[in-house]
């Protein structure tokens, strides 16, 4: 009896330290996006957003707005060998439309990339030249 109430409070303990550390490393990001943008074919009005992990390892993020737009997608891994020097979202501008590309936080090396839209795909091809756009973001502690 006495090592099953030694076994649980072991069991119970590390599962709050194991919780603690997950909810330290989540990721949350707010912007104020001043333009329309487009994330995997789906286009995201001008507003303010939320970024945040939704699984310990950062593979999977959720993307919403006020107006309750909520997309769940999982992004490549970007990395860097120093670390990032603030918190920023970056879009790529191609014939006047946005399109989301990566996400950065200040102090990591890793950022979050977004893969291609068809959409940017084919405008792409036919038009070369891609305007870099960076908006200012801030990690939510």
């Amino acid at each position: 009896m006495k090592f099953s109430i030694s076994r649980t409070i072991f069991l119970a303990a590390a599962a709050l330290v194991l919780s603690s550390g997950v909810s330290a490393q989540e990721l949350r990001v707010q912007a104020k996006v001043p333009f329309n943008f487009m994330l995997r074919d789906k286009v995201y009005p001008a507003g303010e957003y939320v970024i945040q992990t939704l699984t310990s390892d950062h593979n999977m993020v959720s993307i919403s707005n006020a107006n309750g737009t909520t997309s769940v997608l999982a992004p490549f891994s970007a990395g860097t060998q120093l670390p990032a020097n603030g918190t920023k979202l970056v879009f790529h501008r191609v014939r006047g439309t946005y399109f989301l590309y990566r996400l950065w936080v200040n102090g990591y090396t890793a950022g979050r990339q977004f893969p291609k839209s068809h959409t940017e795909t084919r405008i792409t091809l036919n038009t070369p030249n891609s305007e870099t756009v960076v908006v200012a973001a801030n990690a939510i502690h």
